[in-house]
């Protein structure tokens, strides 16, 4: 392709001279600018995963260690280690087959419900289903996770010594507080705070993208799409006086405070783009053009959208088909092209139709066209009758307008022609919205899996911590007897849990600054290393821990000494 541009542009330099062709895979553009959020949901969810696994792993840790005289006597009457690890991975492998077969129950609920939240341009959410594939994947990650996670309990369990576990008291056999328990606590506490410090910072970035000023006020404004057939109206005269007569006609109707019409809209999924140049320069070289988004507008459309005025003037009644032409363009072009020059009087030649220099008459504030996340793009508009189209777009500002407003503004293109279709009515608001829809997708989902993790992570080191009190009410109570005050029971209890808390919190941070840089594409207005996002989020993950790490403490300082020495 790119030899056919260059062949092309040797036998046509006037009009392909700097041309050239750049193809794509049809996939990629299809799925390609929604891959990077759809991996980083990927290793969301297996991040929540491996929290919950973390979770059915300390449960197992804390059932082998209570099973312990069970264990020891089953080994004494014959059973072999293997026989041993065989029952308690099969334990753990139900449970997770178990566990499995709830979560696609629950997802087979819950599909109906994320796919309304889907965005309408998110490419194949139609094929979205729990078909086969799925099913197969659930239950291999279901026998996996069962088999890895069961099997630190299960050799842990195997490795007893039975002499020394037979000898002790069912409470002694299972005391003591796991290393292994606290190392899976502090897992959990890291793989949290990964997670959310993610769904902050996307929740940050679409709350600046969210602020990003359109250039046009969207609120109280509504489209819809005109197609001029050429069988009726053939040429500019006449597409233009049908124009100007529908204006004045959806102008009149009550609620209705100004009608505009361009021939492209903002956020519409349409674009017009000319080459242009200035008069007092020399005319470009074939393929050195600069270029410019067009915009064939009427005289109201500026005061219509509210686009604001910074230099000069809008289209009045005075820019007719007869007149002189003019021009307007947006301040990105007047920076670019006409630095340190007022544009003001300047004349510029667009190409299209027959060529005529146009007048700059006024400046105006650029509009976001793409989206929000756009960058500013060099923008020139042209009087509509002095340049019409078949197709246009009509904005109607109508801040208080009544629900049948679109079966009224219909009504009233159809007494002028009946036969006109009027389509693709639609509220500015929705159509901006529209255009963020991925990012609310995105943001709304990273942010529903970390507030997950974070119930998981706090019920975690609630439950390592009220074990570790349930095994250590006989030392509790010893030291109570010997002179302890509640308040130092509860300082060593949140001593032991704070550090747990620290130390994932600081691989937490670590795994977050390594893992976030890969959200950057999806980031809009903020760094992917948030100083204020990495640190809120650590501070409202501790305060959690900290109220998980509370109660058991609690409870303990609240032991009476008497009673837990005697049950000893």
């Amino acid at each position: 392709m790119k030899q056919v541009a260059e062949r092309l542009a040797l036998q046509f330099p006037d009009s392909n001279k700097g041309w050239s062709v750049r193809t794509a895979l049809l996939i990629d553009k299809t799925i390609g600018d929604v891959r990077p959020a759809l991996y980083a949901l990927l290793g969301a969810v297996g991040f929540l995963l491996l929290i919950a696994c973390a979770n059915v792993a300390n449960l197992l840790l804390a059932r082998a260690s209570t099973r312990t005289k069970e264990i020891a006597v089953r080994a004494a009457q014959g059973a072999s280690r293997a026989r041993i690890i065989r029952q308690l991975l099969t334990e753990s492998l139900v449970i997770a087959l178990l566990g499995g077969a709830l979560g696609v129950l629950v997802a087979h609920w819950l599909l109906a419900a994320l796919l309304a939240m889907a965005p309408e341009n998110l490419p194949r959410a139609t094929e979205i289903t729990i078909d086969g594939r799925a099913l197969l994947f659930t239950v291999a990650v279901s026998i996996a996770t069962g088999f890895v996670f069961g099997l630190a309990p299960a050799l842990r369990a195997a490795r007893l010594d039975l002499n020394a576990t037979l000898k002790e008291s069912a409470r002694g056999a299972g005391g003591g507080h796991s290393r292994l328990r606290s190392a899976l606590v502090i897992a959990e506490v890291a793989i949290a705070l990964v997670l959310l410090v993610g769904a902050g910072l996307l929740v940050r970035s679409f709350a600046r993208l969210n602020a990003v000023n359109p250039g046009f006020d969207p609120r109280g404004a509504f489209m819809m799409g005109l197609n001029l057939p050429p069988q009726r109206y053939g040429d500019g005269p006449h597409q233009a006086a049908f124009v100007e007569q529908a204006a004045a006609t959806i102008a009149a109707i009550p609620g209705v405070e100004s009608v505009g019409a361009a021939h492209i809209m903002p956020f519409s999924d349409n674009d017009y783009v000319l080459d242009f140049f200035r008069q007092d320069q020399p005319r470009p070289m074939p393929g050195h053009f600069t270029s410019a988004s067009y915009y064939a507008t009427t005289q109201d459309y500026s005061k219509t959208m509210r686009i604001r005025l910074v230099h000069g003037r809008f289209f009045d009644e005075h820019d007719v088909a007869g007149a002189a032409p003019v021009a307007i363009i947006g301040e990105t072009m007047a920076k670019r092209y006409f630095a340190g020059v007022d544009p003001i009087g300047k004349r510029i030649n667009m190409t299209v139709g027959p060529e005529r220099w146009r007048e700059i008459v006024g400046v105006v504030a650029d509009t976001k066209h793409y989206g929000l996340d756009g960058e500013a793009l060099s923008q020139m508009y042209e009087p509509f009758v002095q340049s019409p189209f078949p197709f246009l777009n009509v904005v109607v500002r109508a801040p208080n307008a009544r629900p049948g407003l679109a079966a009224t503004v219909r009504a009233a293109i159809k007494s002028i022609d009946p036969d006109q279709p009027v389509y693709g009515f639609a509220s500015m608001d929705s159509l901006v919205a529209h255009s963020v829809a991925r990012q609310r997708f995105s943001a709304s989902l990273f942010a529903a899996f970390a507030a997950v993790a974070l119930l998981l992570s706090a019920v975690g080191i609630y439950g390592v911590m009220a074990y570790s009190v349930n095994q250590r009410t006989s030392e509790i109570g010893l030291r109570m007897a010997l002179g302890a005050q509640r308040s130092d029971i509860l300082r060593l209890l949140l001593s032991e849990g704070g550090r747990l808390i620290a130390l994932g919190l600081g691989g937490g941070l670590v795994g977050a600054l390594l893992l976030t840089r890969f959200l950057a594409s999806m980031l809009f207005g903020v760094s992917a290393y948030d100083p204020l996002t990495f640190a809120a989020i650590a501070a409202l993950l501790a305060l959690v821990a900290a109220a998980a790490c509370l109660l058991p403490a609690r409870r303990a300082a609240s032991v009476d000494p008497l009673v837990a020495l005697k049950a000893e």
